[in-house]
């Protein structure tokens, strides 16, 4: 089961959750109770797997989709 870093809207706290795809939608925030939560996404390294979201300057941009990425 993966691991989702997330963020309350609400009242900004951050944590992590182990959850199904599905059970994503019932999550609330451990600290307010909020269902307000969205996902933190963090950018990948993609250097040496053949460029797929690096810029010229060497360095990724992936914000974590990774739906046409090959190397996350």
């Amino acid at each position: 089961m993966p691991s989702y870093d997330l963020r309350c809207r609400e009242c900004g706290n951050t944590f992590s959750k182990q959850l199904s795809f599905a059970e994503r939608k019932n999550v609330v925030c451990e600290k307010c109770g909020s269902k307000e939560i969205e996902p933190i996404f963090k950018r990948c390294n993609l250097m040496g797997k053949g460029g797929g979201g690096e810029t010229s300057s060497g360095s990724s941009s992936c914000s974590g989709g990774c739906s046409g990425c090959s190397g996350c």
